[in-house]
């Protein structure tokens, strides 16, 4: 069975009351990169916000860019990241093009293909699909379907094209949404 950690809403570089919670972060970063090392984990997921902001400190990208380097490079896990809605599509997306070839995927905007990542396991391939924040009329007008108006029917034709593109017996949606009820 395959080993997924998931995780999400890291909100790097976040302040709380004026006091910089990046230390903390940092901490609880290399705590979860010790899970993973001790569990032999097959990949790790990242589902969304992984910045408090659109354009984040310096700080909070150098904090990313170490625990990336030493999940995917260093223990050669693969990691499936996509945006949320208090990162940059763009910002986060860059160089998803080239990454994606590798052990580490990054999903800022919303693919309209809807290719899936893969990954492997001792029992064969997983697909991972990465569904980052959406944007409703995006969806629309993707789907040429009027009645996708609100995040629950954008998340609904979503699932339904994933599910429609399925080639592996394994397969998880990865999203970052509004979820109620």
């Amino acid at each position: 069975m395959a080993r997924l950690v998931h995780i999400g809403d890291l909100h790097l570089g976040r302040q709380l009351h004026g006091v910089q919670l990046l230390g903390d972060q940092r901490i609880a970063l290399d705590g979860l990169i010790a899970l993973l090392e001790a569990r032999r984990c097959d990949a790790l997921l990242i589902a969304g916000d992984v910045y408090d902001r659109a354009i984040p400190p310096a700080e909070a990208v150098a904090v990313l860019d170490d625990f990336l380097c030493k999940v995917a490079g260093e223990l050669d896990i693969p990691v499936v990241m996509i945006a949320g809605n208090h990162d940059s599509a763009e910002r986060l997306g860059f160089g998803s093009r080239l990454l994606g070839e590798g052990k580490l995927s990054i999903t800022g905007r919303l693919d309209p293909e809807l290719t899936p990542v893969l990954i492997e396991d001792e029992h064969g391939p997983i697909e991972i699909f990465p569904i980052p924040f959406l944007e409703p009329s995006r969806v629309r007008q993707l789907a040429n379907d009027e009645s996708v108006v609100d995040q629950q029917s954008a998340m609904h034709e979503m699932v339904r094209r994933a599910r429609g593109r399925r080639s592996s017996e394994r397969s998880v949606i990865m999203a970052h949404a509004f979820v109620q009820g």
